[in-house]
């Protein structure tokens, strides 16, 4: 495991490992949509990679703004009780940073996911037209959103709940992926996140994120921004200081476009 001081350092280190040892991989697919052109989506990857911030500070990320504070509010709720699918948050991030993938691309209808890249306008349309129409009947919603998934069984609750009474476990642990996604691979999208452990050890709460997929150009410091808003908000309801950040990732990879001039 690398151990960084603060994220800029972080970044710097972690770009150059996808480069000087990352390897050369092409996909089919992504985020579930299939690719016309895989070339354009050559990447490089790194399998099981893991590091630690031991100065974890909001102010040294760069997340997609205002769409990353619009989430964590949508998944504090759900947190606390109140889930929400598809919510409103989502409509703040059009498109996929570039990628030419429109995050509508990614609303179901009753469950029933775009496949193909041919009837994208015409999907687009429909589920727009019933999205806005609160009398419609069907539902229109992601095949997974975190917020709804972090209301159920009241997990993250009880996982305060149980820090509060004893901080030295090692049972607080809030989880993501469900064994039903098995039914869903290669059918409809799956959690990147498969959960996040907390430990209160030397005086703080610290956290270990683990995910099955991250692609570094787009979404990484969006997702450890709103996993250190999840640490913040356990910690502070647990009255613990907030510590350090690790993250575990199965694929950490990058297009190889993010990884030019490194040198």
């Amino acid at each position: 495991m690398r151990i960084f001081n603060n994220f800029p350092e972080a970044f710097g280190e972690v770009k150059r490992d996808l480069a000087e040892m990352g390897s050369r991989v092409r996909t089919t697919t992504v985020q579930d949509k299939v690719l016309t052109d895989t070339h354009d989506y050559d990447t490089v990857e790194l399998m099981n990679y893991m590091y630690c911030v031991t100065n974890p500070r909001f102010e040294d990320l760069k997340p997609v703004q205002p769409w990353a504070d619009a989430e964590w509010k949508e998944r504090k709720a759900g947190a606390q009780g109140v889930p929400c699918n598809p919510g409103n948050a989502w409509q703040l991030r059009s498109e996929d940073e570039g990628d030419n993938i429109t995050w509508e691309d990614y609303l179901e209808i009753d469950g029933q996911p775009r496949r193909t890249h041919r009837d994208a306008a015409e999907h687009r349309g429909e589920v727009m037209k019933l999205f806005e129409n609160p009398r419609q009947q069907h539902r229109i919603g992601f095949s997974y959103a975190y917020p709804e998934r972090l209301s159920r069984m009241n997990q993250v609750d009880k996982v305060i709940e149980a820090l509060r009474k004893d901080p030295m476990s090692r049972q607080a642990y809030v989880v993501m992926w469900n064994p039903e996604d098995s039914d869903r691979l290669g059918v409809r999208r799956v959690p990147c996140s498969l959960g996040w452990h907390f430990l209160f050890r030397d005086g703080a709460l610290h956290v270990m994120y683990m995910m099955r997929s991250c692609e570094f150009s787009t979404h990484f410091q969006n997702d450890i921004y709103l996993a250190m808003r999840l640490q913040e908000h356990v910690a502070e309801e647990a009255r613990l200081p907030r510590g350090r950040f690790s993250h575990f990732i199965s694929s950490f990879h990058c297009y190889e476009r993010g990884l030019r001039d490194v040198f």
